[in-house]
């Protein structure tokens, strides 16, 4: 949803909120009009709303704000995003009905303190993808929310085990 928005750039969106809770719940979508729906028949509520979005908090889950004038992207994933999943072979061992429930949009701060809103998966099991690099020197960036226990990541670099990483 984010990427779809990110990318189009609407000057409003129709939504139910019920149905994008995420959406409204980080203050992404600046309400215009709404209208209640009490004889619905095929509608995703009972309630629609009409907004605009906030294009700075919309982007704020894009950029890096640790990175120097001369460091660069070399590669991004979207865990929310289907077509970045395919890319990458992102796979998780959550059950399969987990996985269909498990993209939300969410509001955080980055290590500089500005808000952020950005897509994501809330899941419990590992999960595996594989990065492209070109061989030049790389930083990893994640996004990893709080847990009951330490999240680990295991990383590899062309089949050679670099070693665990945990975020507390």
């Amino acid at each position: 949803m984010l990427a779809l928005l990110r990318h189009e750039r609407p000057d409003y969106v129709v939504l139910f909120p019920t149905s994008f809770r995420g959406v409204f719940a980080t203050d992404l979508v600046h309400v215009v009009a709404s209208v209640d729906l009490p004889l619905r028949s095929i509608s995703g509520s009972d309630r629609m709303v009409i907004g605009t979005l906030d294009a700075k908090r919309l982007d704020s889950g894009t950029s890096n704000p640790g990175m120097q004038v001369e460091e660069r992207v070399v590669d991004a994933l979207d865990v929310s995003d289907l077509d970045d999943e395919a890319a990458y072979a992102w796979a998780s061992s959550d059950d399969p009905v987990q996985l269909a429930t498990s993209k939300a949009v969410v509001a955080g701060v980055r290590p500089d303190g500005a808000p952020c809103v950005d897509g994501a998966r809330r899941l419990d099991g590992e999960e595996s993808f594989t990065m492209h690099i070109d061989g030049s020197p790389a930083q990893l960036v994640a996004r990893v929310g709080p847990a009951a226990t330490p999240a680990g990541l295991e990383l590899w670099l062309n089949g050679s085990r670099l070693g665990p990483v945990t975020f507390p």
